[in-house]
């Protein structure tokens, strides 16, 4: 089965959409769950069945499976700007997170993941990225 879809798979690419090894695009096909069991009962039945390798291969070939195809842009500056986005809130997260450690070693409070959380603002999850457990221990000697 596999041998049989993928050179139909290489067929309907090969007629435009192509994807090449420096390629800027992802291509994606949505289906739902339905479809997809719908599709590999379909491609069982194939196997056996030569009139239906036809008609799978004139359905391929006139890209009437594909029409869901979704071309993604992937481009560098795009990456690249998400990367720094990325660092900046990390940048702000770690400030935020400071700035509460520093509150309650004034306030001589016991400083924990929790207590962090909501002097900070900070999310929990995002705390305990930053926060090891060792650091909490030193934190509060």
């Amino acid at each position: 089965m596999k041998q049989f879809l993928s050179d139909d798979v290489k067929d309907i690419l090969s007629s435009g959409i192509e994807p090449k090894d420096n390629d800027k695009y992802i291509y994606r096909l949505d289906l739902s769950a339905i479809e997809i069991k719908a599709l590999l009962n379909i491609f069982e039945e194939v196997q056996s069945n030569e009139q239906l390798q036809e008609e799978l291969e004139y359905l391929i070939k006139s890209k009437q499976i594909f029409k869901r195809l979704k071309k993604l842009h992937k481009s560098a500056k795009k990456q690249e700007a998400m990367r720094k986005a990325t660092e900046h809130r990390s940048t702000i997260a770690k400030e935020k997170i400071n700035n509460a450690i520093n509150i309650l070693r004034i306030e001589n409070k016991n400083i924990s993941i929790y207590s962090l959380s909501k002097t900070s603002g900070v999310a929990y999850n995002t705390i305990k990225k930053y926060i090891s457990k060792e650091l909490l221990e030193d934190l509060n000697k």
